[in-house]
Formats: C-alpha cells, structure tokens, sequence
C-alpha cells in the first residue's frame, strides 16, 4: 500500500496519519505513507487550485 498524504491538509490531520503509520507497522504491512509538508488535499489533481506540481510528480 503507499498513501500519499499532503501536510497542510485540513481534513486529514497528521496526527491521525501517525496513528495509521503506527498500526500498520504493529501489523508488519507492506505500507509506506509520504507526507508532502508543503501540499494541501487533492494535490496531485492537475485541474485544480491545490495542484502542486513537484510533489505531484515525485508521487
């Protein structure tokens, strides 16, 4: 599994992206979460105001 996560979003807090993290390193998954701290939600969606093209690309 890999998530993408955007830092500044506000509908999904870091906190509960830890959280996540953590459980599923407690249940030995094959998961890996990247924080981008400079993006907000639906960063990676090129039509919209949020696009940040380097994060975009590296995801």
């Amino acid at each position: 599994m890999l998530d993408l996560y955007g830092g500044q979003n506000e509908g999904i807090l870091l906190e509960s992206v830890e959280q996540m993290r953590q459980a599923l390193h407690a249940a030995n998954a094959k998961a890996e979460i990247i924080v981008y701290p400079d993006t907000g939600h639906t960063f990676n969606a090129y039509y919209r105001p949020n696009y940040h093209a380097e994060s975009a690309q590296d995801g």
